[in-house]
């Protein structure tokens, strides 16, 4: 009887040994799943962490890489702004040169022909100035007259001489020199018989005056 109750005693008490073991499995099966559940929760975070740092390296890079392109753009605009500029003023200012030293050369040559040509003006001017047909005496007229128009010859040739000199450097007395070719120099007879008429007259008028005057004074 006692074997009996004792049976069913372990038999009852069976049952509620495999509850608290199988409690005890679920408690630790839950921990352990969760334990798990929280590894991967951490991984994840771990690996959501790692890609956002490195999509800010690579944002960083990025920026780096831009900064360095417009840095580049930049230099290279620069180097193309130095390259043009240089070559286009190396032309311009060579050509400037060569033309502005021609000019200089053309210029130094003039104010040469100018002062010349002023000098011998002024010389063959103060010449014909100095003649005075009023003092010559009868006895001397014939030589009087010969230097008075060698005089005029001389300073023919040298106005010639230099005004061609200075046309040659000057085109405002190239046009003049021209004008006074068509003007100055006929070309038919008639015209050179009015010009050398116009010529022969003034002196004509001076030799007959040299003539009459002296008579009043005997």
């Amino acid at each position: 009887m006692s074997r009996s109750t004792a049976s069913s005693l372990l038999m009852q008490e069976e049952p509620i040994l495999k509850f608290e073991e199988s409690n005890g499995y679920r408690q630790s099966h839950s921990n352990a799943a969760f334990s798990n559940s929280a590894d991967s929760e951490d991984e994840s975070y771990g690996s959501l962490k790692r890609k956002q740092e490195e999509l800010l390296k690579l944002r960083q890079e990025l920026e780096r890489t831009e900064r360095e392109a417009s840095q580049l753009e930049t230099q290279r605009r620069k180097e193309e702004r130095f390259s043009t500029g240089r070559r286009e003023m190396t032309e311009k200012l060579s050509r400037s040169l060569v033309r502005l030293e021609r000019e200089l050369y053309n210029n130094q040559k003039a104010i040469e022909e100018i002062s010349t040509a002023r000098d011998l003006y002024q010389r063959h001017l103060d010449v014909l100035q100095s003649v005075r047909p009023e003092s010559w005496q009868r006895a001397n007229l014939d030589a009087e007259l010969e230097r008075a128009i060698g005089a005029i010859e001389d300073s023919e040739d040298v106005y010639g001489k230099t005004s061609r000199r200075l046309a040659s450097v000057l085109p405002a007395e190239a046009a003049a020199l021209e004008a006074e070719s068509r003007t100055a120099f006929p070309t038919d007879f008639k015209s050179w018989m009015f010009f050398g008429l116009a010529f022969t007259l003034p002196l004509a008028v001076i030799i007959l005056i040299a003539l009459i005057v002296p008579k009043f004074f005997h």
